[in-house]
């Protein structure tokens, strides 16, 4: 599954986000607290706000790179991505598109697959290549084949908007990246408690709690004070009403947080400071006047793509 992106400079970062993107739904085992930041950096130092954190989230390993290419050369990078971002083709990048870029998009899924954002993704063809050689799922046993294969699907239904059957290049970023959707979460919540009830009670005791954190070594091992402290936290804050286990809200609560949204934040940060006449897009033209905020700016652990891919 490919995982969650962050948004390129908006731009930058978006066109190559496109093949970072998510892990398969099922293939590993992810972390449990879906939301992250989008850089380790501050946002903010001294109520300044702070370039690296744009960088980091924007072009990841690949900032110097970009920062190191002629004005020309930026500037034809950044028309490449506006192209890859304007999803609709009329010419601006709406905060939505903002949005689904930051959260994370399908673009590696179907570079892998051959397939075109104006292109539909079936469940067969879907079916085809994680099982065929290679494949995601293709040296499962068949009862585990079986069985990530039902939970791709429920999850696949969910992120069907328009219950046609087929995923569209946007209702793909859902499936893909589910965790970065909040119409998807409560599938995350029940993939989550299925991946660790392991006495299929439905819930999440504080033992299939703790045993998805860490296994000793051996039976006489002594557990590290950093589970301990788990303990006391899964005692204290995640169970909620003390009954010893996890629910279905509750284990919502613990994997998508209550906080800042770091995603909305960046959105708002690039429109204050590149859309220039107020209309509440970006054109072409404002986002390549603004790519020294860009520079700053932005989203994910796709930047090493820039360096993949210049011919962007």
């Amino acid at each position: 599954m490919r995982r969650m992106v962050s948004l390129v400079a908006l731009c930058l970062t978006l066109g190559l986000v496109t093949t970072s993107v998510a892990k398969h739904p099922q293939a590993e085992h992810k972390s449990r607290v879906s939301e992250q930041d989008l850089s380790n950096e501050q946002h903010t130092i001294d109520g300044e706000h702070n370039p690296k954190y744009d960088q980091d989230a924007l072009f990841g390993k690949a900032a110097d790179d970009f920062r190191g290419l002629p004005g020309s050369a930026k500037e034809s990078r950044l028309k490449s991505l506006f192209t890859q971002m304007d999803t609709n083709s009329d010419g601006f990048l709406s905060t939505d598109e903002l949005h689904q870029w930051l959260k994370g998009n399908a673009m590696e899924q179907w570079s892998e697959y051959g397939l075109k954002p104006s292109d539909m993704l079936t469940w067969e063809f879907y079916q085809q290549k994680v099982t065929e050689p290679d494949g995601e799922y293709e040296d499962k046993d068949e009862e585990s084949r079986q069985k990530f294969l039902e939970r791709d699907k429920r999850r696949w239904d969910l992120a069907d908007a328009n219950h046609d059957g087929v995923l569209s290049f946007t209702e793909s970023a859902a499936f893909f990246n589910a965790e970065s959707h909040p119409e998807m979460q409560d599938v995350v919540v029940q993939e989550t408690i299925e991946e660790m009830d392991h006495d299929l009670d439905g819930y999440i005791s504080q033992k299939e709690y703790i045993d998805d954190l860490w296994v000793p070594s051996n039976p006489s091992e002594e557990e590290p004070d950093w589970i301990k402290d788990e303990r006391k936290h899964f005692d204290d804050e995640r169970d909620k009403d003390h009954d010893g286990k996890l629910d279905k809200e509750e284990v919502k609560a613990w994997i998508f947080p209550p906080g800042d949204d770091h995603v909305e934040s960046e959105v708002s940060h690039l429109l204050n400071s590149c859309d220039k006449d107020g209309d509440g897009k970006l054109s072409e033209q404002e986002l390549i006047g603004c790519h020294e905020t860009l520079i700053g700016s932005a989203v994910t652990n796709y930047g090493e793509l820039l360096a993949e891919h210049d011919e962007l």
